[in-house]
């Protein structure tokens, strides 16, 4: 194996126990020697990415004795980033003993230039604050490695990427990202599979793991993610709606269709579609939010959902909106 190992873990006869160790032998070693632990998480829309994220989180946090917070151990929007990294490194009581922060994707509600500046700009303050006030575990959570900057990408000590299979549960597969600077004047940032061994009868036996599967959170944990995540995303789009339908309105001098105009934004906007629409029994149908997120009536709910799925049909994006979900 080299001189490369990234953890050492006992053997139990379940793969999802030994997974588990892994997971958090590669988190909170790293943290126990006082380095921080910055994880990118890629892959598309509705692969499992912030699921997996997650299940890290839990992690981390039962190996220091505290229970997931979903309101506070997660940044659903950039808005919240100062308030909640601010909580988890300099907080008193049960904020004092968390240590792992996950910051969601928030591509469906800000422009990508956006999204690509402040995700460069928060972990470059990550990378500074860590190390000078206590080691974290960052999970990063985006679709692509691109959106981070080349400079930014070395400081990275994970790159996993989330797929899941039909009919299958997210399989990530993870790699220790490390700098060859074997030529100094070109120094290059490369991957590799994580390495390590398994203990059994007292002897090492060498693993490499090629993917994790993810088991999802309990109902309860994603519910009150889905409730978190809803809110915090649907405020800004309904904001963002407000000001579109004023400015029709003021165009126009005349009112105008809300429910329809609200379906369109969905429809230009498929990455957010995720947040008023589920999936059930291979259908999609309105989430009961939808109601509250744009002060829809009940009558008003049911004209949404069959305005948009018509506009979806029509422009042959429904199954891509079901991938989403």
């Amino acid at each position: 194996m080299g001189k490369f190992v990234d953890f050492i873990v006992d053997y139990d006869p379940d793969p999802r126990v030994v997974g588990k160790r892994i997971l958090k032998n590669i988190t909170t070693m790293r943290l126990k020697y006082n380095k921080p632990c910055i994880i990118f998480v890629g892959g598309d829309s509705g692969e499992g990415k912030s699921t997996f994220g997650i299940k890290l989180l839990e992690i981390v946090d039962e190996a220091y004795g505290v229970e997931l917070d979903i309101e506070n151990q997660i940044i659903y929007i950039p808005l919240e980033y100062a308030h909640k990294i601010k909580k988890i490194l300099y907080g008193k009581g049960k904020f004092k003993k968390y240590r792992a922060i996950q910051l969601d994707e928030a591509r469906e509600v800000i422009k990508a230039k956006l999204w690509y500046t402040f995700i460069n700009q928060a972990l470059a303050d990550i990378n500074v604050l860590t190390r000078a006030i206590k080691p974290i575990v960052t999970i990063i959570i985006s679709q692509k490695i691109k959106d981070i900057d080349s400079s930014i990408r070395s400081t990275l000590t994970y790159y996993m990427t989330a797929s899941r299979p039909l009919g299958k549960r997210t399989r990530v597969k993870i790699w220790r990202l490390w700098m060859d600077d074997r030529d100094i004047e070109n120094p290059r940032l490369r991957k590799r599979r994580l390495k390590g061994y398994i203990i059994k009868d007292g002897k090492r036996i060498p693993f490499t793991p090629k993917y994790f599967e993810v088991e999802m959170p309990s109902k309860k944990i994603m519910k009150e993610y889905n409730e978190t995540n809803t809110k915090a995303k649907g405020d800004i789009i309904k904001r963002k709606l407000d000001a579109i339908l004023q400015e029709i309105k003021e165009d126009l001098g005349e009112p105008l269709e809300r429910v329809t105009t609200i379906a369109n934004y969905y429809v230009n906007n498929p990455e957010s579609i995720h947040l008023v629409m589920r999936r059930y029994r291979n259908k999609l149908k309105a989430k009961t939010e939808v109601k509250k997120l744009h002060g829809f009536t009940v009558k008003e709910s049911k004209e949404f959902e069959k305005i948009l799925m018509e506009k979806l049909e029509k422009k042959g994006m429904v199954e891509q909106a079901k991938k989403s979900i």
